[in-house]
């Protein structure tokens, strides 16, 4: 083929192919007629029974057999496998990998090498050793071989390939010479020392040296590994749950030195119950509780972390006060939040210790309704909005600088969410009013959202922008402010809208006399 031709990758050995296309008759039309140019070009033929088409969830009955009469293919549900593996939509789900992973069962149950009473890491550790090919060698031998160190006993390791002296097998080590995996270390061996000749006819001087000084142990027993990653020298054992988050050293590191301070004690014990002692710890206060309920987690999500670096990383142990000062930050960080204007220690038993005395200080104010300046006339005014049924309605009332009513409104209007109710019922009372001939007023509303976009002249929520704009040019044309405040004192209006909004009706207010019963007792209590 021309260099300068089209790539051919894997995908165009196989014989299986995934087409999106529309549903509609012209579409399915090109992909019949494209099939067919594909078999007369390439002489196959396309397997209708095998052959099948997916459509969306909604697609309706009618639709579905018109393409299976034009396609001549049924119609198939997710999932489908392409290439070996599923393809599906939503979540995952264990039965879609069922067929892959009996492939795999099947695949290692051929495995001859795998035999009864002994596993593949058994038989290459503790087993005799023997020249012939061995497959968990081959998988694992660059990962595991240089933390492996053969005590030669009778001499029985292989002189060049197994790592007896510490620093790798010595076929790594020496160049131009025949390295037979036959050749084992006793035969470097007279009356229970070192052939210094022969090692001399085979190795370089310093290595021979070295080899001198391995000591050499009882030749009625076989040679057997030591590991050079654990202090007793035996293989570790199968990772555990337990073991990586209660056992391990790091674990038992960073447990103890978070949780002392905090009175709780690492015990060795079942990872659930770790966490219930901690649950179960007496709280002092809100702030203390919540430590005791994170600290754990950020505990094992750090030691996680450690491990994953050291398993699949480039790092080569745990970083014990690497985890230890990253959780104390995050516990920190939460603390700081929750006690924006108190110091927390940098220290952690001594952050500990203020978290255990915090003591609240509890602060209040009274919310009420407030005339407005002499001379000027505030106009409440409220949204109500109710998702369920979809009513709406807005409330309002004007009030001078006594107290006294001057007008009030409840109107049912049509609205999708609540600040649009807010927005309409600020926009309504102020245009009401202006509209009067009076252009000195205070506009007051609970929605903080509307009272920054029209004081700050911006507006990010599209959806009430042109009401927040007609607002915005009312205030700017008369003499007018728009200032927040909370419903506890915006009660009437409240009342107000809430009637309009259950009851559909429409009300003007002249005075006291003609407000809705509901927003009299607010009213008196303004006063």
């Amino acid at each position: 083929m021309n260099n300068r031709g089209p790539k051919i990758n894997h995908l165009a050995y196989a014989d299986e192919i995934v087409i999106f296309c529309r549903g509609n008759n012209k579409s399915i039309k090109l992909i019949k007629k494209q099939i067919r140019r594909y078999e007369n070009a390439s002489g196959q033929k396309v397997n209708n029974d095998k052959s099948y088409f997916i459509t969306s969830p909604n697609t309706s009955a009618s639709s579905i057999n018109r393409i299976r009469q034009a396609l001549e293919f049924m119609d198939k549900k997710f999932s489908f496998n392409y290439l070996g593996c599923p393809i599906y939509h939503g979540k995952k789900n264990t039965v879609l990998f069922d067929e892959i992973l009996a492939k795999i069962v099947k695949r290692i149950n051929g495995w001859k090498v795998l035999r009864d009473g002994g596993g593949l890491e058994h038989r290459t550790l503790y087993g005799p050793p023997f020249s012939g090919p061995n497959i968990a060698q081959d998988l694992t031998r660059q990962k595991v071989e240089f933390h492996i160190k053969w005590s030669i006993q009778n001499g029985s390791s292989s002189f060049w390939w197994d790592n007896w002296t510490g620093d790798g097998p010595l076929a790594h080590q020496v160049q131009g010479i025949r390295k037979s995996a036959k050749t084992q270390v006793k035969e470097f061996l007279t009356n229970r020392q070192w052939d210094i000749n022969r090692l001399n006819q085979v190795l370089p001087s310093h290595i021979t040296d070295f080899i001198c000084r391995i000591d050499i142990g009882n030749d009625t027993e076989d040679d057997f590994p030591i590991c050079t990653l654990s202090d007793d020298g035996n293989v570790p054992q199968v990772e555990s749950m337990q073991h990586v988050f209660v056992e391990s050293e790091a674990a038992k590191h960073i447990w103890k030195n978070i949780g002392s301070p905090l009175g709780i004690i690492h015990p060795n014990a079942p990872i659930a119950t770790i966490f219930k002692n901690w649950l179960d710890a007496k709280i002092k206060n809100k702030i203390h509780g919540l430590v005791l309920q994170a600290a754990p987690t950020l505990i094992c999500w750090e030691i996680w972390k450690q491990r994953s670096s050291c398993r699949y990383g480039t790092q080569k142990k745990f970083h014990h006060n690497v985890m230890k000062h990253q959780v104390i930050w995050n516990l920190k960080s939460m603390v700081t939040k929750l006690m924006p204007n108190g110091d927390t220690p940098h220290y952690w038993p001594s952050l500990c210790y203020k978290i255990e005395r915090f003591k609240p200080v509890q602060t209040w104010r009274q919310v009420q309704w407030h005339p407005p300046p002499y001379g000027k006339v505030k106009i409440n005014t409220d949204g109500s909005y109710i998702k369920e049924s979809g009513k709406a309605g807005i409330g309002g009332i004007i009030r001078d600088e006594d107290g006294n009513c001057i007008m009030a409104f409840a109107m049912s209007i049509d609205c999708d969410s609540h600040n649009m109710a807010e927005a309409r019922a600020a926009e309504f009372g102020g245009k009401w009013y202006n509209q009067l001939g009076f252009t000195n007023f205070v506009l007051e509303l609970i929605s903080n959202i509307i009272v920054i976009r029209v004081n700050q002249d911006g507006n990010k929520n599209m959806k009430i922008k042109m009401v927040v704009e007609r607002i915005t040019s009312l205030v700017q044309h008369a003499n007018a402010t728009v200032q927040h405040c909370y419903r506890e004192g915006n009660q009437v209006a409240d009342a107000l809208a809430k009637t309009a909004s259950i009851s559909g009706t429409n009300l003007i207010c002249q005075s006291f006399k003609h407000l809705p019963k509901e927003a009299k007792g607010a009213f008196i209590m303004d006063k």
